[in-house]
């Protein structure tokens, strides 16, 4: 059990100002770090290996893409009524470990160490660390409908952070996010899905100078 992200929850959505400030400073170490993201082959099953368009890979592999807030694991008409306080975000999961064993044959990582002031400014309290059912379970109610509807939404394991943002500052659900760094291929996948995939990370390298870097398991 984290007490340390169960505190700074109650306290930024507190009412003392001081403590307010105080527990946005701390989130600054949740999002400058190292985050992976698990892909299915939607991302790469139009690539042509002899025609890659480099620009393109770049800029779908360099965007975050948020779904609506479900609240399914809740029960009788909580869904409903949280959701209805939620309606207007949306949400994406990052995670701070590649998980080995799902069946997404790669996942994209990035690094944000170096993240920019806009982004730093728009999403660093935006992120969460999910709470486990123990956590969950000693944070007490909130007086914002909105908040204790958000407490619901960050349920999860301990190695998952969630991403929560007003659909009004993305794009068609999808978010930019260019700390692309490196990408990592779990093993058992087909020939030709590695070779598609190192393929498209050779053409984005040499196309723009980078040095994303592939990870075999």
């Amino acid at each position: 059990m984290d007490l340390t992200k169960i505190k700074n929850f109650v306290r930024l959505y507190g009412d003392n100002d001081d403590l307010v400030v105080d527990a946005a400073l701390e989130k600054r170490d949740y999002i400058r770090r190292v985050f992976y993201v698990p892909c299915d082959l939607s991302l790469i099953d139009t690539l042509n290996i002899n025609n890659l368009d480099a620009e393109l890979i770049l800029e779908n592999w360099s965007k975050l893409f948020f779904v609506p807030i479900s609240l399914d694991h809740l029960s009788g008409n909580l869904p409903l009524l949280h959701e209805n306080e939620l309606r207007h975000y949306r949400k994406v999961t990052l995670f701070e470990k590649v998980n080995r064993f799902s069946n997404n044959p790669f996942w994209l990582e990035y690094d944000c160490r170096n993240l920019s002031v806009e982004h730093y400014r728009g999403l660093g309290l935006n992120l969460f660390k999910a709470f486990s059912k123990e956590e969950f379970d000693i944070l007490p109610e909130m007086d914002d409908s909105y908040v204790d509807a958000l407490k619901h939404a960050l349920l999860g394991n301990e190695d998952e952070c969630h991403l929560i943002i007003d659909e009004d500052e993305l794009d068609d659900d999808k978010l930019i996010f260019p700390y692309l760094s490196s990408i990592h291929i779990l093993e058992k996948q087909s020939d030709l899905i590695v070779e598609k995939l190192v393929a498209a990370v050779n053409a984005i390298n040499k196309a723009y100078n980078l040095s994303v870097k592939v990870v075999f398991y």
